[in-house]
């Protein structure tokens, strides 16, 4: 069955559903009683007529749509066309911070059709006025039935929940976990904690098949200032924009840009192996040991200003043979040899420049983590990723007092194996390092 096939069939699930017609909410005003609406649509939400692209770079997920629009207003809310003209015209906050945020972190205009697919947690329509109260289960319900099938369908390379109450619900659909495989809190933590909190979040499907990262956000909606001011919600999206790409025609800008850098987008490097990669979203079978051993072989650490050339390859062979020395694990030792190998990808940045910007973090935490995931099967958790970035702080520090034409660092710390820091030919480097790594991963697998 094709994605529209499938999507198509979920559309009528939803239609159909009726499981939470007996659960009510109780109103603001405490004496009405609220339920739930249904009406037979082409999305599974009426928010998705906006943005309903099926294989979207971004799945965002908001709260609930609210009551059902009058019948002329639901005539122009199933017309994609005359929903985003209404947009301009209407006064809704939440469309239009979205406008704001998608222009300014994507540099995209979502009143035009793109790669997004919008929908709320709750795909059905309260009875009574828009800000009535929305019953938990309502959530629940919804999300344990339907939402991870939508997830399943379309893929997306990353989800944005709005807001807490998104948030919870998306926690009924699958498992919320850390890189580590921790589990995310999502209840009795405040939605600012989660949100500042800066260790990448995926969904995952509950047969672990399916994996897709995940950004909590604030909702955007009409306390969104008040909450969040918008600059930090700014801010708080701009984690996603290293993630996905986006293209929107041929409208007079992009085809000025495109003149200007000659008729040329570039979104991939050349490797040494012929490769043709994406250094933002790598493929896996696109990254060989062969490419990353030249490459780091080639590369001077302290940004070229060592009083002789010593190589990022020999900083990283000194590290794995300090790793066995101390008697830490293969696997340990094996990710000491590859700790740097995102830099054959992304080159490097002095530490004062790369730690004001946090993309570049983003970027380059990601594709270490893709290159450890190939060669150790994960990546680093707890224990291990703090042994390695101790024995490579060490190693910086002896480094430095042994190739800078002045003491840098006051204290040295003692290192369990003899590193050599004298130049070696770039292809006698480049050999060892694969030599060590087939050794490694060879023990390592044992």
């Amino acid at each position: 069955m094709n994605k529209h096939a499938e999507y198509a069939k979920l559309v009528d699930k939803v239609n159909n559903c009726r499981l939470c017609d007996g659960i009510t909410a109780s109103s603001r005003s405490k004496v009405q009683q609220i339920g739930l609406e249904h009406v037979k649509l082409k999305h599974v939400n009426l928010w998705s007529y906006w943005q309903g692209d099926l294989s979207p770079e971004i799945l965002v997920i908001g709260q609930d749509w609210g009551s059902l629009p009058t019948d002329s207003m639901m005539d122009v809310f199933t017309n994609s066309a005359m929903y985003r003209a209404n947009i301009i015209k209407g006064k809704n906050p939440t469309d239009n911070n979205l406008l704001k945020i998608f222009s300014e972190v994507f540099s995209v205009d979502i009143l035009k059709e793109n790669k997004l697919f919008f929908t709320n947690s709750v795909f059905c329509y309260k009875k009574g006025n828009l800000n009535e109260n929305v019953s938990n289960s309502w959530f629940d319900q919804c999300n344990s039935s339907f939402m991870a099938s939508l997830i399943n369908i379309l893929s997306p390379k990353c989800i944005v929940a709005l807001g807490e109450k998104a948030l919870r619900g998306l926690s009924k659909s699958g498992s919320i976990l850390y890189n580590d495989g921790a589990k995310v809190k999502v209840k009795n933590v405040s939605l600012t904690t989660i949100v500042e909190d800066s260790n990448q979040m995926w969904w995952v499907s509950y047969d672990g098949n399916i994996r897709i990262r995940l950004f909590p956000v604030f909702h955007t909606g009409a306390h969104s200032n008040i909450n969040r001011p918008l600059e930090k919600q700014i801010r708080d999206w701009k984690r996603v924009q290293p993630f996905v790409s986006f293209s929107q025609g041929n409208d007079d800008s992009s085809v000025e840009q495109r003149k200007a850098i000659g008729n040329t987008v570039i979104d991939h490097i050349t490797t040494y192996t012929g490769e043709d990669i994406k250094p933002l979203s790598p493929d896996t079978n696109q990254i060989h040991i062969e490419d990353i051993a030249h490459a780091l072989s080639l590369m001077c650490r302290a940004n070229g200003h060592f009083s002789q050339f010593y190589s990022v390859a020999q900083h990283s062979i000194n590290c794995a043979n300090e790793a066995k020395a101390r008697g830490l694990s293969r696997r340990v030792q094996l990710a000491c040899l590859l700790h740097d190998a995102s830099e054959a990808y992304l080159s490097d940045i002095t530490s004062p420049v790369k730690n004001q910007m946090p993309n570049y973090l983003l970027i380059e935490k990601r594709l270490q983590d893709i290159v450890y995931a190939k060669y150790l099967g994960s990546a680093l958790v707890g224990e291990e990723e703090a042994q390695v970035s101790q024995i490579d702080h060490d190693m910086l520090i002896c480094e430095f007092n042994a190739l800078m034409a002045k003491e840098v660092f006051s204290d040295c710390p003692s290192l369990n194996c003899k590193p050599s820091f004298v130049f070696c030919d770039f292809k006698a480097v480049e050999d060892e390092f694969i030599s060590m790594f087939m050794e490694r991963r060879e023990e390592h697998e044992r």
